[in-house]
């Protein structure tokens, strides 16, 4: 299916309608504020009373099933058992006994719940001494324990109060394609867990094709989806996309045109026989799936676009057919289509289930009408859209085509595409409407009636690569999936929000967090800022911390190349953001701190290699270290220690290292620079808050005198950068949020005493950069976390009046440098974890107006690393969460961006 969406996706941009395809984030509602005394989930609760004790969980905690609800309750008792024990520690017994005999601490699950409202999914929880789960169903009971363990996430204390929950439709879920590819058992657990969590109840999954579902797999995933009371659907495709069926059955391919590839991939149900094969291909599987539902999928077949040849009038077979099956000979050709529909809801409904299918090739013609229990999966409303029905046309029982159950499945705001479209959480969250569909000629809205047979939302998770553009990896799909899943939930429970800002609700997803039993998947576990830099092969070199403390060093396979070579691990017990620099004879050389307040450093071998182990050069170090070249050309380190601040250098051109304590002290990482007169200049933020200048005495003697005062109040990490005078420059946030701005009064002189104030309300880090005419860029993050830049007004002056801002939602400090024509391009992550770039539309001029992003799902403590290769072309990398390093490449100097699948040499 997606491959032929993948066209839709050119047109749309062809036809400027690519916004069908990616959302754009809208702006953050106006908050509300949060009701002090209602407990935060996600999705929130329905209603909240607060009164009574509060409930405390300990060691003695009990999980009692009321006797008569035994038979139905025991093993979901025993399943939130299990979930406690993951997240607290302590596993609960699990009885049952009478609510009147419950203790302080225990909770207790009941059904008979005479409350009508909540429905097949809604539960009561009353919050004392004890807490009680009442409900209808299991399943309302079961989602009543997805909100204690949210509870129990955040404290072990919950507060005293009555709840009353329920959905306002019916089915919550995503679509998972399996066709390209295989998950983990693992994984799938992951996802199951996840949208159990979540209280979401719905997981699609494809079972036949290239890859599919092994029978083994599809018996876990059955076992375990009903365990957590998540729906599994599967989807065999007929009598479009039907792969493997023709694979074993190739004369029952529609056409082979080599011009239309969807017709290879049709099955001509009207040949002799192949009724009988359809109904073999559904038997063969069909019961091995417990729950409700069996999609046939049914889309694109034989063309799309729909304004493409061919048509159903195209294949005389499909008039023949519907005329004989019907005895009416007003029958058309699409009157095959709906018949063979029917006909598939038939074998379905004998096997006790409800047939789904995808919208786009029902039409408005014929004399055959669908099935009324076929539930309608909506993506599109595809031309001419005089033969389409809208949603109003599936769901309005006033319809003639009307009646039918509606799955909201938009491809404007619900898909993701591997490698062409993420979703946007922020406008799930803050925009998405469940009524409401995207179509290509505007949006379709349901309405009265009809509204009742609205069954819910799904999100699309496809998986084939776009043109050009590598497959997210699986771990990068479900991190992908996290936020959207989460507002997705919320919008669809259709709860009262606890807030109307999404950021806010980025907080409350951090204390939620993900569902107890999650494991991580992923053989990487890189969490570190990168480090980049050219070897002497012109070759870029990468290296990155692990969670275990590895340093991990990977390189590219040739220069300009994406592929990289397999990781080798030159450093163990490493900790913080290593240094990395290329020594007078091409080698790289790398400084880093150890857990153990250890600075070792390693050397590249004469081959690219790199030696197993690490030097200690010194020991109390407390923070990390910086790499600069002195005059003489000696590589020469600066680290904080527990009390001053050590320079260390060559003692001749890629040979040992001596070193000393400078007479000052830091609370943060140093900088250093070679001033204009070729002496090293040390600046650092003292205790007391001071920013502090130590000068070598002489050029390369590596000998310092006395610390000179420049400024104080300061509480930021130092910037230093030399000016197009080559004068030395430093920038640093105060206490109170102004970034100041100071300079020496002529290259390699004494300090200005005066300062600059160049932002009010910095909040991180700050990039600088010489602009190609010479003036220095400023780039800093704020308190409201936009992306403030300025610039000097001439080369080696004063800066122009005011600042502008380049972006907003940050989440992250900006890194910046120069492309291959001088152009200043910067990377930064933003507040949803996403890294995007921003680049001079021309030398010394202005940014470009939007933003491409990069990578997603960054680490949020971790910087993106940006570098020119050896072919001149910028390459980004950044950390993920799920322990990937992403490498972003331009496809030309000074060119757009790329990004290849991970650096996979960090995997390890």
């Amino acid at each position: 299916m997606i491959k032929h969406r993948r066209l839709l996706a050119a047109l749309l941009v062809c036809l400027g309608l690519a916004a069908l395809l990616t959302p754009i984030a809208t702006a953050t509602a106006t908050p509300v504020a949060i009701a002090a005394a209602k407990p935060v989930t996600i999705p929130a609760l329905q209603e909240w009373t607060a009164g009574g004790r509060p409930y405390t969980f300990g060691a003695s905690s009990r999980i009692l099933v009321e006797p008569d609800h035994a038979g139905a309750l025991s093993a979901d008792a025993t399943t939130f058992a299990e979930d406690i024990a993951d997240l607290t520690g302590r596993r609960p017994a699990v009885l049952a006994a009478s609510r009147h005999s419950a203790r302080a601490g225990d909770i207790v699950l009941t059904l008979g719940s005479p409350d009508a409202a909540l429905g097949e999914q809604g539960y009561t929880m009353t919050v004392d001494a004890t807490v009680v789960l009442a409900a209808r169903t299991a399943t309302g009971a079961f989602h009543g324990t997805r909100s204690v363990l949210q509870l129990l996430r955040t404290s072990t204390t919950i507060p005293g109060g009555t709840a009353r929950d329920w959905s306002q439709y019916p089915e919550r879920g995503v679509l998972i394609d399996t066709v390209p590819r295989g998950y983990s058992k693992d994984w799938w657990h992951n996802l199951i867990r996840e949208l159990s969590y979540l209280k979401m109840n719905q997981l699609d999954v494809a079972l036949l094709g290239p890859r599919g579902l092994t029978k083994a797999e599809i018996l876990d995933l059955t076992a375990f989806s009903e365990k957590y009371h998540v729906n599994l659907t599967p989807w065999l495709s007929m009598p479009s996309h039907a792969f493997d069926t023709l694979r074993r059955h190739p004369e029952y391919r529609l056409a082979n045109d080599p011009d239309n590839p969807l017709t290879r991939e049709a099955f001509d149900f009207t040949k002799p026989g192949a009724l009988e094969i359809v109904r073999s291909e559904i038997e063969r599987w069909i019961d091995l799936f417990p729950g409700r539902t069996w999609s046939t999928g049914a889309d694109e077949y034989m063309k799309f676009p729909y304004w493409l040849a061919p048509t159903f009038d195209d294949f005389p077979q499909f008039k023949r057919f519907a005329q004989e099956k019907t005895g009416n000979p007003a029958a058309t050709s699409y009157d095959a289509y709906v018949w063979f529909l029917n006909y598939v809801n038939s074998i379905v409904k004998e096997h006790g289930k409800t047939l789904r299918a995808w919208n786009d090739t029902l039409q408005s013609t014929g004399v055959l009408r669908l099935d009324k229990d076929i539930e309608i999966e909506f993506w599109i409303r595809p031309y001419p859209v005089e033969k389409t029905l809208t949603p109003q046309d599936h769901t309005d029982p006033a319809s003639s085509f009307g009646g039918h159950k509606l799955l909201n499945a938009s491809m404007g705001e619900l898909y993701y595409d591997s490698g062409l479209n993420l979703l946007d959480p922020r406008g799930l969250y803050n925009t998405f409407d469940v009524t409401r569909f995207n179509a290509l000629n505007g949006r379709d809205v349901v309405t009265g009636e009809a509204t009742k047979n609205l069954l819910g939302a799904r999100l699309q998770a496809w998986m084939y690569s776009a043109p050009g553009k590598p497959d997210d990896t699986n771990e990068e799909l479900a991190a992908n999936l996290e936020r959207p899943l989460r507002s997705l939930a919320q919008k669809v429970w259709g709860s009262p929000k606890l807030t109307g800002s999404y950021d806010e609700f980025i907080t409350m997803m951090e204390d939620v967090g993900q569902a107890p039993g999650w494991v991580r998947t992923s053989k990487s576990d890189a969490v570190g800022t990168p480090v980049t830099a050219l070897d002497a092969d012109r070759r870029l070199n990468s290296l990155v911390t692990t969670a275990s403390g590895r340093l991990l060093q990977s390189r590219q396979t040739e220069p300009g190349s994406f592929g990289w070579t397999s990781p080798q691990v030159i450093g163990t017990k490493i900790t913080g953001t290593p240094a990395l620099r290329r020594d007078v004879t091409g080698r790289l050389v790398f400084v880093a701190r150890t857990t153990d307040g250890r600075l070792v450093t390693g050397r590249q071998g004469a081959d690219g290699s790199w030696s197993a182990g690490a030097t200690t050069i010194r020991t109390g170090v407390t923070g990390d270290p910086v790499l600069l070249a002195d005059s003489l050309q000696r590589l020469a380190v600066v680290a904080p220690t527990a009390g001053a601040v050590w320079y260390g250098v060559q003692t001749a051109p890629a040979g040992h290292w001596s070193g000393s304590d400078l007479a000052t002290s830091t609370t943060s990482t140093p900088s250093a620079v070679v001033a204009a007169s070729g002496k090293v200049t040390v600046l650092a933020v003292d205790p007391d808050g001071r920013v502090v200048a130590v000068e070598e005495s002489a050029a390369g003697s590596g000998r310092f005198g006395s610390p000179v005062v420049l400024t104080d109040g300061a509480s930021g990490d130092l910037v230093v950068a030399l000016d197009n005078d080559k004068k030395v420059t430093y920038f640093v946030r105060r206490e109170n949020g102004q970034l100041v701005h100071g300079w020496q009064r002529e290259p390699g002189g004494p300090w200005d005493p005066a300062t600059a104030v160049l932002v009010e309300d910095s909040a991180g880090r700050p990039a600088v950069a010489l602009d190609a005419d010479g003036r220095l860029t400023l780039l800093v993050r704020t308190t409201a976390q936009q992306l403030i830049h300025r610039r000097q007004a001439v080369a080696g002056g004063g800066w122009v009046p005011g600042q502008e801002v380049l972006y907003g939602d940050l989440g992250g400090d900006p890194v910046v440098t120069t492309d291959a024509q001088d152009k200043l391009t910067l990377v930064v992550r933003r507040n949803d974890g996403l890294l995007i770039h921003k680049q001079q539309t021309a030398l010394g001029g202005a940014w470009s107006p939007g933003a491409a992003f990069l990578a997603t799902n960054l680490v949020p403590n971790a910087a993106p690393a940006l570098t020119l290769d050896g072919t001149g072309r910028l390459t980004s990398q950044a950390t993920a969460t799920f322990g990937y390093v992403f490498n972003a490449y331009q496809k030309e100097p000074s060119g757009s961006f790329s990004r290849s699948l991970v650096v996979g040499a960090l995997e390890s």
